[in-house]
């Protein structure tokens, strides 16, 4: 009895040992497909990210031009208002109706300028929600540079309503001017009302090529830790790979006992 057991153990080894080896060439295959999906969905993030930063900077760029815009037709509006004193009755009139020609156009085109920053203000809570994903599987980002960035676009958007605010101010002391209330008066509140636009539309201007170049280094930024989340997830698959063929060594070595025995 004794004699047959001892004759059985190697075939338990051998069988043993043919089934370590299924397994581990098993798990060596689920180890690269997870790594392969891993990659995938890491190249698909980022790039999602890096698309949505590229398209708000677009944006940011487009309201910026269209406040450097602005700020020439707040000048146009400015040299107007200016010269009023010394032009006669008939040229005010003409000279009133361009000043509310150029605020209804500076209007527009800083409610426009507010409709980019808006739409970029929702492209970047879109991102937001992407890095907390990503920071949920472990990748290295800073879901803080969202909170940044919302944060400053808040204050530029902030901005542009006061510069929106004057501008209906100085459109209300035109159509007030074309009912004949005190011309004199009305402006010189226009022009100062233009002169304040001109140093917010300046500020806004600055805070803007500010926040594009911000933006360009977050892209930067996401692009290293794409690449280095690309690194670990490589590592990490080939330790494993390793590790999974090191113990399969030991099935074969199994096998090989069993067989030989």
């Amino acid at each position: 009895m004794k004699k047959r057991f001892n004759r059985l153990i190697p075939l338990f080894a051998l069988l043993l040992g043919v089934l370590g080896v299924v397994v581990c060439a098993a798990a060596i295959v689920v180890v690269w497909s997870t790594g392969s999906r891993l990659s995938q969905t890491n190249e698909r993030v980022f790039n999602m990210i890096d698309a949505s930063l590229a398209a708000v900077r677009d944006r940011i760029l487009g309201a910026q031009q269209r406040v450097q815009e602005s700020k020439i037709t707040t000048e146009d509006i400015r040299k107007s208002v200016r010269n009023w004193t010394q032009e006669k009755t008939s040229e005010r009139i003409a000279s009133r109706l361009e000043v509310e020609k150029k605020a209804g156009q500076l209007a527009t085109g800083l409610r426009q300028a507010d409709l980019w920053l808006e739409t970029s203000e929702t492209s970047i809570l879109g991102v937001q929600q992407v890095f907390e994903i990503a920071g949920s599987v472990g990748a290295p980002v800073d879901d803080g540079v969202a909170d940044t960035l919302l944060e400053k676009l808040g204050t530029l958007r902030g901005r542009l309503k006061q510069s929106i605010e004057t501008t209906d101010a100085i459109r209300e002391n035109m159509a007030k001017m074309a009912a004949g209330e005190t011309p004199d008066e009305r402006i010189s509140q226009v022009a100062q009302l233009a002169l304040r636009i001109v140093a917010t539309l300046g500020d806004i201007d600055t805070r803007l090529g500010n926040f594009a170049e911000r933006l360009a280094d977050t892209q930067t930024k996401g692009q290293h830790v794409k690449n280095k989340t690309h690194f670990y997830i490589v590592a990490a698959e080939i330790s494993a790979a390793l590790l999974t063929a090191w113990m399969a060594a030991g099935q074969v070595f199994m096998c090989r006992h069993g067989w030989t025995n």
